[in-house]
């Protein structure tokens, strides 16, 4: 009975850290993703010779 109850908290215990390994790696990926749209909107703007208000609003 002792025994099953420590496997059980075991199992839980490595399930909670494989939960929180792929919440933090979508975390990390949404952060990038963001980052590069970002990039490529400033970078798009930029090369459009946009009014450089305009890319303050788009930051901001």
């Amino acid at each position: 009975m002792l025994s099953h109850f420590c496997i059980a908290g075991d199992v839980s215990w490595q399930k909670q850290a494989i939960e929180q390994t792929r919440l933090n790696v979508i975390f990390f990926v949404n952060i990038a993703v963001f980052a590069v749209v970002q990039e490529l909107t400033l970078w798009q703007l930029v090369k459009n010779n946009e009014p450089i208000n305009i890319i303050i609003n788009k930051v901001s």
